[in-house]
């Protein structure tokens, strides 16, 4: 009679590639903005799914965490970048001593 294998049901959520992406071994900081936020979205549904183990949780919530203030950062360069571009070609908005002389 042929030996069963040993199933170890436990350690299926950590070796299924679904559940943990590809993307989680790439360093946050070589992600697009998209990618990251691709990647967090997939990790709140893996975790409010309850599909994965408390220690699985706790690492998935770290790489959330450092995605989250991945994205941050590439928003907030972004909006620094518009508030320049808009200085440089935007008219500059009259001052209020300009109104005040036509009075």
């Amino acid at each position: 009679m042929p030996k069963k294998p040993d199933a170890k049901p436990d350690a299926m959520p950590e070796t299924d590639p679904s559940v943990t992406p590809r993307a989680d071994t790439t360093p946050h900081a070589e992600l697009s903005y998209e990618a990251a936020v691709e990647e967090l979205e997939s990790i709140i549904n893996q975790i409010e799914s309850g599909d994965i183990g408390l220690e699985q949780s706790i690492r998935r919530y770290e790489r959330g965490a450092a995605l989250l203030k991945h994205c941050r950062a590439i928003l907030g360069h972004a909006e620094q970048r518009i508030t320049e571009l808009d200085a440089s070609t935007l008219p500059q908005p009259a001052t209020d001593t300009a109104e005040t002389d036509d009075a």
